[in-house]
């Protein structure tokens, strides 16, 4: 069986939230997991794609690792057959390089797991996975950031979250974030309060998170609070685990 790569922007945030999935769901994912640690943000590896456009990601993460002096992560690339790619990166729209054109243009690029890659983007960053001041948070919906703000997002979501540590994020309060974020993603792309698997799996992607962010960034110069991250066992399991996880 092919393995699974994550390729994540940090070497601590996103695992650490990942270790969170992968401890619920230990049981049910069947391949063996590489994670690779790009160590920089969406507008370096968009920089890094341009300057070649016939690279495709797992050359460009092998000529990094290769440049890095990464001898373990340069075998494990080199050695291993990868079925599915999932990039994890932040929006990041406080970054001098920031446009929505390029986020749009990554999100056409990395649009599928088994070719090029799926990309998922945080909004505004990996931390939205514990915005919540308690589980469920019924203001959560409401939850906006300033782009001019998001400096300090990191910051202000230790100071109200409920979430003090990952071990004490168990089934049921992992199910309840994603729920949340599903929940959300619905009202802003759909204008609806109920939705099924087939409205995830049709209308709910990252195509249209965005499409509805960069309508908020136009308007009002902010974004709206959602972990795309936690999404990933909805994308990756079959419908059994998405009713599972949401009702």
């Amino acid at each position: 069986m092919a393995n699974i790569l994550f390729l994540l922007e940090g070497a601590s945030r996103e695992k650490k939230y990942f270790n969170v999935m992968n401890r619920i769901f230990s049981d049910r994912i069947k391949s063996k997991i590489n994670f690779f640690y790009y160590g920089t943000n969406i507008h370096v590896l968009y920089d890094e794609l341009k300057k070649d456009s016939s690279l495709d990601i797992i050359e460009l993460v092998k000529e990094k690792a290769k440049k890095d002096k990464d001898d373990k992560n340069y075998k494990i690339l080199n050695e291993n057959k990868f079925g599915e790619i999932y990039l994890i990166f932040d929006l990041d729209p406080q970054d001098d390089n920031f446009t929505c054109n390029r986020i749009q243009e990554m999100l056409d690029l990395f649009n599928n797991e088994t070719e090029n890659g799926k990309l998922y983007v945080n909004y505004p960053m990996v931390e939205s996975f514990k915005h919540f001041k308690s589980i469920p948070d019924i203001d959560y919906n409401d939850y906006k950031v300033k782009i001019d703000d998001c400096t300090k997002y990191k910051r202000n979501v230790a100071k109200i979250s409920c979430i003090n540590h990952f071990k004490e994020i168990d089934k049921k309060i992992f199910f309840n974030i994603v729920k949340q974020n599903v929940s959300k993603i619905n009202l802003l792309v759909n204008d609806s309060k109920t939705y099924d698997y087939n409205t995830y799996i049709n209308t709910l992607n990252q195509n249209n998170i965005f499409r509805i962010q960069r309508k908020e960034i136009e308007l009002d110069n902010s974004i709206y609070v959602i972990n795309s991250m936690c999404l990933w066992p909805l994308d990756y399991f079959n419908e059994s685990v998405f009713k599972e996880i949401t009702t």
